[in-house]
C-alpha cells in the first residue's frame, strides 16, 4: 500500500513539473511574439527613417557647399558650387565640360558647361586666384540650335528666380525692374563682338543690379535700310528706355549674367 502511495505521489509530481515547464515555454512564445514588430509597425518604422534621412539630407543642402546635395534649383544657385569636381559629382562627368572661352584678344577665362550636348546650358564663368578657381563669377543659361556642334534638345530646364529671361521685350525688363533703364549704343566694336545694347548696371533695381544684360533689336526680315532708331542706337549714345526716339517694342533681352560678385565679364 504505502509503495502504491509513493508511486502516485511521484507520478504526481511529474506530471506538475512537466505542466509547469509547458507553461513557462507557451509563455517565452507569448512574450517573444508580443515582442515581435508587425509588418505595419516595420513599415511605420521604415518611412519614419526615410522622414528623417530626407530633413537631415536637406539641411545639410541648405546649410553646407562641402557635400555633393546644393539643393540646386534657380540658376542663381549655382553660385553655391566652388570647383568643376563639384559639377561633375552633382551631374555627371558626362553631362559636363571644363575649357577656357576666348574673350577677346590675348584674353580667356576658365569656364565650365553643363549639359554641354544639349540645346539647352548653364555656363560658370570661374574667377581665379592664386591658387586656383576660387568661385564662380558669372552664371548664365546658353540656347544653340540643334543645328550648331550637333545639340540634342532638351538640356538644362533651370530658370532665373529673379524673373529675368532671354528674349523678355525692353517693357518686361522696365515692369520687373519698376522703373526706366539705362543702355549704351547698338554698335559694333572690337571690344564688343559678342554683344550689343548693354544695359547701364546702375538702372538697374534691387536684385535686379546684380544682373549684367544684353539687348537686342528685332531687324525686319526684309529691308533695304536699317530703321531711323535703330541708327539713332547705332550712334555710340547711351539711351533711356523712355527716349522718344526709341522704339521699345523692337528691343529685346539677348543676353543674361548673374554676378553678384560685381565681376566684370564680357565674355
Amino acid at each position: 500500500m504505502k509503495k502504491n502511495l509513493s508511486k502516485l505521489i511521484l507520478f504526481t509530481f511529474v506530471l506538475l513539473l512537466f505542466a509547469c515547464n509547458n507553461n513557462s515555454e507557451q509563455s517565452s512564445i507569448e512574450n517573444k511574439k508580443n515582442s515581435e514588430p508587425t509588418n505595419n509597425e516595420i513599415q511605420d518604422s521604415t518611412e519614419i527613417k526615410k522622414i528623417d534621412s530626407t530633413e537631415i539630407t536637406l539641411k545639410v543642402a541648405e546649410d553646407t557647399i562641402e557635400h555633393d546635395y546644393y539643393s540646386i534649383n534657380y540658376l542663381e544657385d549655382f553660385i553655391k558650387f566652388r570647383s568643376h569636381e563639384q559639377l561633375e559629382n552633382y551631374f555627371g562627368k558626362d553631362n559636363v565640360e571644363f575649357s577656357l572661352a576666348n574673350c577677346g584678344p590675348a584674353s580667356s577665362v576658365p569656364i565650365s558647361t553643363i549639359y554641354k550636348d544639349y540645346e539647352n546650358r548653364v555656363i560658370i564663368i570661374w574667377q581665379q586666384d592664386q591658387d586656383g578657381i576660387s568661385a564662380p563669377g558669372a552664371i548664365s543659361a546658353a540656347t544653340f540650335s540643334s543645328n550648331y556642334d550637333d545639340s540634342k534638345p532638351g538640356g538644362s530646364k533651370f530658370k532665373y528666380k529673379s524673373g529675368l529671361r532671354k528674349g523678355m521685350s525692353l517693357q518686361e525688363l522696365i515692369d520687373l525692374n519698376n522703373g526706366p533703364i539705362e543702355f549704351n549704343d547698338f554698335a559694333f566694336s572690337l571690344g564688343r563682338q559678342n554683344s550689343v545694347g548693354k544695359v547701364i548696371n546702375s538702372s538697374l533695381n534691387g536684385e535686379l543690379n546684380n544682373y549684367y544684360i544684353d539687348l537686342d533689336y528685332k531687324l525686319p526680315d526684309h529691308y533695304s535700310e536699317f530703321p531711323a532708331d535703330y541708327l539713332y542706337l547705332e550712334q555710340f549714345k547711351t539711351a533711356w528706355s523712355n527716349d522718344p526716339k526709341v522704339n521699345v517694342s523692337k528691343i529685346y533681352v539677348k543676353y543674361i549674367k548673374y554676378c553678384p560678385c560685381r565681376c566684370i565679364f564680357w565674355c
